[in-house]
């Protein structure tokens, strides 16, 4: 294979041309039509995602397989959570060593949602509580594409 960078050419490698290492025209010319056709590609990437999702949600899973691919979906929203809300589990009554599970600060708070989920099962205050901390924020979906 040709190295895309020698000391004497740089490769373009949409139309195979080597490019002289010192022809400043022709070398920007070569990374703006790159940069173009790169643009191309991650609209056409982009509506390609967007269709798979698409279908994802019409057939009601994450989950696809054609000809021996298996594509996932992402998530469309992700679990960000109100701290001040959940403090007031504690006025509430729950126990500040249980909280402490729930809540653990690190740098910023994160919530353990499978103690979440228990307390919400638990106590129908908690659960109040819990729901109203609970914020979905919108995120941008991707597609993960693997050989079965």
């Amino acid at each position: 294979m040709t190295e895309i960078v020698t000391r004497e050419t740089v490769l373009q490698p949409l139309t195979g041309e080597l490019i002289p290492a010192g022809d400043v025209p022709k070398l920007a010319e070569a990374i703006q039509e790159i940069r173009d056709y790169r643009d191309k590609l991650g609209r056409a990437i982009d509506a390609l995602t967007e269709a798979l999702i698409n279908e994802s949600h019409r057939q009601g899973t994450k989950t696809l397989t054609a000809a021996g691919l298996k594509i996932e979906v992402s998530a469309d929203t992700q679990i960000d959570w109100d701290i001040d809300e959940l403090d007031k589990l504690r006025d509430a009554g729950l126990p500040g060593d249980r909280y402490a599970q729930l809540v653990q600060t690190i740098v910023t708070h994160k919530v353990d949602g499978r103690v979440a989920k228990q307390l919400e099962g638990a106590n129908d205050a908690y659960a109040t509580i819990i729901d109203r901390a609970r914020v979905r924020v919108p995120k941008k979906q991707y597609v993960t594409v693997k050989r079965a």
